[in-house]
């Protein structure tokens, strides 16, 4: 299901994918996709869950990288409810994760 520019996968899309795979070892739970193939996910905090950060990895580099996924990490927003709220907002949330990479150091 698209909301605006990522896609939100069900639970099935997510079951054999070894991408969400590594994800989750790296602390990270995959719940999409940007346009490109990045990975959209949640970072795993304990103490978080209403207001988790939802970000991009990288999927470019996420084979060589797959045990070292922070370095291959940006930030989009804070909890669910903003990602549903805005995301059809057109250039509230960046396309990939060099998009989002790149707001953050133009901060």
């Amino acid at each position: 299901m698209w909301i605006g520019v990522y896609d939100l996968w069900t639970r099935e899309d997510l079951s054999d994918s070894d991408r969400a795979k590594i994800a989750f070892d790296g602390g990270y739970f995959m719940i999409g996709g940007a346009g490109n193939g990045d990975l959209l996910v949640v970072k795993r905090h304990p103490d978080r869950i209403d207001n988790c950060e939802i970000g991009l990895i990288s999927h470019e580099d996420l084979w060589e990288k797959e045990k070292e996924l922070n370095t291959i990490y940006e930030p989009v927003c804070r909890g669910f409810l903003n990602l549903i709220k805005n995301a059809q907002i057109e250039g509230a949330f960046p396309l990939d994760f060099y998009e989002a990479r790149k707001r953050r150091v133009e901060k």
